[in-house]
């Protein structure tokens, strides 16, 4: 008989409950973690959990991947006796928070991308530069919506432009973030620190 979805790491939930002393709704976080990392693996190494790992989708919520992982790897080692392998990158979000830094100039132009095109500040960190089609229609691009491609939305061209001066340097690709951790990076910068990075602009505004 298949085994039933949620049932698939019933034995590393309750590991988990037992040797953490955790709820099990915590556990069944951990093991959803571990499974989304599975379904995406073709098979387990190194190698390729550095690269799942270092994926757009992983951003929002990476330090507690690996940190589910990490748990998954000593429970196959006490439970089962089975070295899994491990990434070779760790997470450091919490370390690169501060320092990342967008120009003041970028964090206006990026305010005036978000109130003309109407979008969520939660959006920003799925947005790639092969999301903009550049055929200008009233001084503004089409931008196919990243989490549902069949919805196009209107953006000002001005705006998109300088933050694509300081993102790129000129040299982007299909895949890099609109608003990277740093200029010409890969890695999209997350929702929370550009939070905070709009919020204190907005404030040093207020005072001035």
């Amino acid at each position: 008989m298949p085994k039933k979805k949620q049932s698939d790491l019933a034995a590393f939930q309750a590991w988990l409950v037992s040797e953490y002393d955790i709820s099990k709704r915590t556990a069944c976080v951990y093991a959803s973690y571990t499974r989304k990392i599975l379904s995406k693996l073709p098979y387990v190494s190194t190698k390729h959990l550095d690269s799942v790992l270092s994926e757009a989708w992983t951003i929002q919520s990476r330090d507690m991947y690996y940190v589910a992982w990490g748990r998954f790897v000593k429970f196959m080692k006490k439970e089962k006796n089975y070295e899994l392998a491990k990434p070779t990158k760790r997470s450091d979000t919490r370390k690169s928070r501060i320092k990342y830094q967008i120009p003041a100039c970028v964090l206006d132009s990026l305010l005036s991308f978000i109130k003309e095109a109407r979008i969520p500040i939660s959006m920003i960190p799925a947005i790639e530069w092969r999301h903009f089609q550049r055929v200008p229609n009233a001084k503004k691009w089409e931008m196919v919506d990243p989490h549902n491609s069949s919805i196009y939305i209107r953006v000002p061209i001005g705006p998109v432009m300088e933050i694509y001066e300081w993102a790129t340097n000129g040299q982007p690709t299909e895949y890099s973030p609109l608003i990277p951790i740093k200029p010409q990076s890969r890695e999209a910068m997350p929702v929370s620190p550009l939070r905070k990075a709009i919020q204190a602009h907005k404030r040093s505004h207020s005072r001035s």
